[in-house]
């Protein structure tokens, strides 16, 4: 079958949120029974595929795991089948089907299923969820993400929009681009901001007109788009004997930002977690989710188990950004768009120690321990099997910061090399995306831009070039001409001592940023 997405592929790319990491911190923190699973031998099943751009990288982190992809497109699965051999990636099955037709050999510990629910009938929608149910491992966790009610009310006015105006057309390009003049034709003859109807279009408007052609060619212009209300999609997994765990972006549950009188009210009001949540997208007005679903008998906590963080490791690339001038002053930390304020000399003791650390995850125990015994000037003993009043006081915090994004939570140690070798080794899939570009998968499974020394330096970690060499090396490159530096005086380098004095501290920077990236194996 020939679909829109055989014309028009869609991009693909890692989406961190369904990382098998981020999933299996999950389940422990909400299992009331969390079983372990090795995620260096898991069995993860994708569904909607597309290129394998979040599929691949599981396969190049874990050598042990075994993958399945599936996608209606075939176009996406010959590029993700030339990506997978190109690689030698080893157990990665890539099928070209209908889910709702398809049947897949065993069970998997994770099934992910992106941007695809929303876009398809509901007879399909229902196959998905069945998949779901038939191929979960009993300890297994599934995500699915699917576009949500109220947000998306004010989306479907630009959507009916778009699909008027493109009505009667078969190009799907030519499609978008009289579509999009004309949304914006009509929001800017609206008048101004004072009109609460322009305002509200206008900045829906703004996300469309930034985002990518084929985004918003899949996105508001296919056929199906559904969106649903959060407490509906509980109650049709239910109908297939799952049930909802968490969502996978964690922090988007938190009731910390909430004043507390709505705070208190909500929980009195709500009746369980599912309709706490639903007010929630009725209060931040939410387009989108990233649900995890398990077995309906697996058991699920109603708040995440403080005891579970015992058994994790964490990782953490906040740096300090102010603190007072004595010890017990207020320390700021920051990591991207979030801040940590603290006066706690143990917590603070902990990030300094994390930042060290990085990219390498602490086990708990040995944070903790290093921490107190740092701040206490003895010793101290901590056992991952007990959960005291002060073990409880450091958890809090650092689950807060799970949240909001300052701290990192792992099953295990990384996947990855932490320190340099001697000669270096990059990720497979790295080397073969920085070939293409610059952007690569990080071993965090997300995406990473790297500038051409930083793509040049990742090139030569092949596992046999001596890191010593690679001044050496692009002074070479400089020196032919297929690498161009400019001093900052605006001439252009030529002479090699030059060279070698404006290369000398860019290649240790970029062999940092490659080592905090996860890239090294």
């Amino acid at each position: 079958m020939t679909t829109s997405y055989d014309a028009i592929p869609y991009r693909s790319y890692p989406f961190p949120q369904s990382s098998v990491e981020r999933l299996a911190v999950t389940r422990r923190l909400f299992a009331a029974a969390p079983g372990e699973v090795d995620l260096g031998r898991c069995r993860v099943l994708e569904i909607g595929c597309a290129g394998g751009g979040n599929l691949l990288p599981i396969a190049d982190r874990y050598p042990g795991a075994t993958l399945c992809g599936v996608d209606l497109s075939t176009v996406h699965i010959d590029t993700a089948e030339a990506t997978r051999d190109a690689l030698g990636l080893g157990d990665v099955e890539l099928v070209a089907a209908d889910v709702a037709a398809w049947e897949p050999g065993g069970t998997f510990d994770f099934i992910v299923c992106h941007g695809v629910f929303s876009w398809v009938p509901p007879e399909v929608q229902d196959a998905i969820l069945k998949r779901v149910k038939d191929s979960l491992a009993p300890e297994g966790v599934a995500y699915i993400s699917y576009n949500t009610y109220p947000g998306w009310h004010t989306r479907e006015i630009l959507r009916d929009i778009m699909n008027y105006r493109a009505r009667g057309l078969d190009d799907p390009e030519e499609q978008l681009e009289k579509a999009r003049r004309t949304v914006s034709f009509l929001v800017n003859a609206m008048g101004p901001d004072e009109n609460p109807y322009a305002a509200l279009l206008r900045r829906e408007f703004e996300h469309i007109d930034r985002a990518e052609s084929y985004y918003l060619i899949h996105e508001h212009l296919e056929e199906y788009n559904r969106p649903c209300y959060f407490s509906d999609f509980v109650s049709r997994a239910e109908g297939h004997g799952l049930s909802y765990l968490a969502e996978a972006a964690f922090g988007s549950s938190s009731l910390a930002e909430v004043p507390p009188p709505v705070r208190d009210t909500l929980l009195a009001v709500a009746k369980d977690r599912v309709e706490v949540e639903q007010y929630l997208d009725f209060i931040r007005n939410r387009g989108f989710r990233q649900t995890l679903l398990v077995h309906a008998d697996s058991g699920v906590r109603e708040e995440p188990g403080l005891a579970s963080l015992t058994r994790l490791h964490l990782a953490s690339s906040a740096v300090v950004d102010g603190e007072a001038e004595t010890g017990e002053g207020e320390t700021l930390f920051r990591r991207g768009g979030s801040t940590l304020r603290t006066r706690d000399p143990v917590i603070r003791h902990a990030f300094r120690l994390l930042r060290e650390a990085w990219p390498r995850r602490v086990p708990f125990t040995e944070l903790y321990s290093a921490s107190v015994a740092t701040v206490r000037g003895r010793p101290v003993a901590v056992s991952v099997d007990g959960m005291n009043p002060d073990v409880e006081r450091f958890c809090r915090p650092l689950l807060r910061c799970f949240e909001t994004g300052m701290v990192d939570l792992h099953v295990g140690p990384a996947p990855f090399a932490t320190e340099l070798s001697e000669r270096p080794r990059v990720s497979r899939l790295a080397r073969l995306q920085s070939l293409e570009g610059a952007t690569v998968t990080s071993g965090h499974h997300a995406n990473a831009t790297l500038d051409d020394i930083e793509r040049r330096v990742l090139q030569m970690c092949d596992g046999e070039t001596p890191a010593a060499d690679f001044a050496g090396r692009l002074a070479g490159d400089v020196a032919a001409g297929s690498l161009v530096m400019f001093g900052a005086d605006g001439r252009r380098l030529s002479d090699a001592v030059e060279i070698d004095k404006a290369l000398q501290p860019l290649v240790p920077k970029a062999i940092r940023k490659l080592l905090e990236l996860g890239l090294f194996r």
